[in-house]
């Protein structure tokens, strides 16, 4: 990531925004992406927010990396504004609709059909519908992390990775800065433990 914050930070990404990613750096809790870490021996069903300034950054990222690590690069896409935040139990719902149970009735169709077993959410900041409803950064990777547990539960895929896609905006050569990593949830349970004693303190519910 930029070691200095970028002279233009997309619209919805602060500077404290910027510190907290590269926190989570420092903490590794985002990771680079390891073939280990996706595991997609038999494809991938990627949930990503359908942002067209951003989704095929994210989309071409998921399909090197699988093909780099030797996997074959047979995505089943769900692609949705906001998909990924909108699969936990704690989501918002979208005009009193159950957006969670269609995805996830989507994720559960897309193994059946394709017999792929890793799902890969794949959250990104700034996100204008994460802004709509009022979601921070961090809030959008706890929902994540719920969305993981709901789909292990329900639709029974034991492979479900979360990663992180990072719009820094434009360096100085006006180009495009972008950056897909992934999530470790133990060192940012690690993390959120070492700052916060009690977590009923933390600005955030838990992970």
């Amino acid at each position: 990531m930029p070691s200095e914050v970028p002279p233009n930070l997309p619209k919805g990404f602060s500077i404290d925004d910027f510190k907290h990613i590269r926190e989570l750096r420092a903490a590794r809790v985002l990771q680079e992406i390891t073939p280990e870490a996706l595991n997609a021996v038999a494809g991938t069903i990627p949930v990503f927010c359908s942002d067209g300034d951003r989704a095929w950054d994210i989309f071409s990222h998921h399909a090197e990396t699988c093909s780099k690590a030797n996997y074959p690069v047979r995505p089943h896409i769900i692609a949705f504004p906001g998909a990924p935040l909108l699969l936990s139990e704690d989501s918002p719902k979208l005009l009193g609709m159950n957006t969670d149970e269609l995805f996830i009735y989507g994720i559960g169709t897309g193994q059946k059909l394709k017999s792929i077993t890793t799902v890969v959410l794949v959250p990104h900041w700034p996100c204008g519908m994460a802004r709509q409803l009022g979601i921070s950064l961090t809030r959008s990777l706890a929902l994540c992390f719920g969305g993981k547990k709901r789909i292990k539960k329900l639709v029974g895929i034991e492979t479900v990775v979360v990663c992180l896609h990072v719009d820094y905006g434009k360096n100085k050569h006006d180009n495009d800065v972008m950056k897909t990593y992934y999530v470790n949830r133990e060192q940012w349970v690690l993390l959120a433990a070492a700052k916060y004693a009690d977590w009923s303190a933390a600005p955030e519910p838990k992970i």
